[in-house]
């Protein structure tokens, strides 16, 4: 057991002797010694705190401490998954969403050949995906594990097609910097989700410690209208082949592997289809969801049809809701709440679709969630890593996982992801800050009660 391992190393670093430190505790010494020896569970995380005072332990000291309790209490890969799925989160914000314009001034011909250092193939990918952009029927082809030089295709416009093929792993085990794989994938495609709204990315099951340790000349591949570069895993190797029999060879290659892939995500794009999203999620068996009641709408949007479309959908989405409440369950963020009383915005929907509310729609809606949290399962959480995040909604249930983003180009995009093992990671993830960050409901009453207060003096 980690905490019991840490806890034994600290009471000889620090020479403690184990008969008082019993009787500080109001235990028997027996009871301390198994404990240490790990025969015996840590009570509670008070306990760790407690004796963590005892032993004069140093923040970072007490916060290892706490860490190997909760790796010993959950399991070591959900313990580092759900930190993974926090860093997610917080680093949404950071994913880079600019577009860039294509050098006009670039040689059309690249030169084929054996490129042997990083830094070439690099500067290859970087060439092929700008003549890409100058091409009448673009569409780039990848065939390789994501990394962060996916960066490199920012540059590709955001209309041109890229199709991506790659494996995720079929083992729960961590890689050596105690991540979760599979989230480190959906991590590194997530700047092509945002700046590319055809971005395509299909997926096969294996182990990826086999698949990196494999002995393979080239396991990677870029095929565009006119090129085709097969590079080596840590690209300091790579051939760059013009169009003619291996081109063919390896397009062929890559279409059939393609039917062997599944489809990794669902881009929505269109306003009416995001409302059709809601009811493909609604009708599954749910674990977590954010959802609000039907709140003022000032919209002014020119789309009459969607607009009504809107009002008939949020009639009876609240209907829904009443009649399914016990199976239903949300989050509302401290943070969230925070700027929509500072700003008049609301996560649920996107800032193009609306103007920001007024003062008095804002005391509306703050009353009506105290009403809300009183009737459904919704709980305000306090997560202040999550102040800014990109994310405007994350919808869960069993078997999905949707995100609402806006991309580089404007589109208000829906994603749906169905991949077990990230969809059972983002689930898991929700049940631990509804466990640990959930506020009392007296408490969350107490915070609204505030804002109420705050905007009504805004009103004199």
């Amino acid at each position: 057991m980690y905490v019991s391992q840490l806890l034994s190393e600290y009471i000889k670093t620090k020479k403690i002797n184990i008969k008082k430190c019993a009787e500080y505790f109001q235990i028997d010494r027996s009871t301390l010694y198994k404990i240490i020896r790990g025969e015996r569970k840590i009570p509670n995380r008070d306990f760790i705190q407690q004796i963590s005072q005892y032993l004069y332990l140093t923040n970072d000291e007490k916060k290892e401490l706490l860490n190997a309790y909760e790796i010993d209490r959950i399991g070591e890969f959900r313990y580092y998954c759900r930190q993974h799925v926090s860093s997610f989160l917080k680093e949404a914000t950071l994913f880079d969403n600019r577009s860039f314009a294509v050098n006009d001034t670039l040689n059309p011909i690249l030169k084929t050949g054996h490129y042997t250092n990083k830094y070439d193939v690099e500067h290859l990918l970087y060439e092929l995906s700008l003549l890409e952009s100058k091409e009448k029927d673009p569409h780039i082809r990848i065939l390789g594990q994501p990394t962060h030089t996916l960066y490199l295709l920012r540059i590709v416009s955001s209309h041109i097609p890229i199709t991506h093929l790659f494996c995720l792993n079929n083992t729960n085990e961590l890689t050596k910097d105690t991540k979760f794989y599979n989230l480190s994938v959906l991590t590194n495609i997530m700047p092509l989700i945002f700046n590319n709204d055809h971005y395509s990315p299909y997926y096969y099951y294996n182990e990826i410690n086999a698949i990196n340790n494999h002995l393979c000349f080239f396991p990677n591949m870029i095929l565009t209208t006119r090129y085709l570069l097969i590079y080596t895993a840590d690209h300091s190797s790579g051939i760059l082949y013009e169009k003619g029999e291996t081109y063919d060879a390896y397009k062929m290659l890559f279409n059939q592997y393609l039917k062997e892939t599944k489809y990794l995500i669902t881009n929505t794009d269109d306003k009416s289809d995001v409302i059709e999203d809601f009811n493909c999620i609604l009708y599954a068996p749910p674990i977590g969801a954010l959802y609000q009641e039907d709140d003022p709408f000032p919209v002014t949007l020119k789309d009459n049809d969607f607009i009504e479309s809107f009002n008939k959908h949020s009639m009876y989405l609240k209907q829904f809701v009443k009649c399914n409440k016990d199976h239903l369950s949300g989050l509302y963020t401290l943070q969230g709440l925070r700027h929509f009383v500072d700003t008049g915005y609301t996560i649920d929907f996107p800032q193009p679709f609306y103007q920001p509310l007024t003062i008095n729609d804002r005391i509306k809606i703050l009353r009506r969630l105290k009403n809300f949290i009183n009737t459904y399962s919704i709980n305000l959480v306090d997560v202040p890593e999550y102040d800014n995040m990109s994310f405007s909604v994350i919808i869960m249930n069993i078997n999905t996982l949707y995100f609402q983003i806006v991309s580089a180009s404007g589109t208000i995009k829906t994603i749906q992801l169905h991949e077990a093992s990230l969809v059972m990671a983002f689930n898991d993830y929700y049940q631990y800050i509804l466990e640990e960050k959930s506020l009392s409901k007296e408490d969350a009453f107490k915070i609204i009660d505030s804002y109420i207060t705050q905007l009504e003096m805004l009103k004199e």
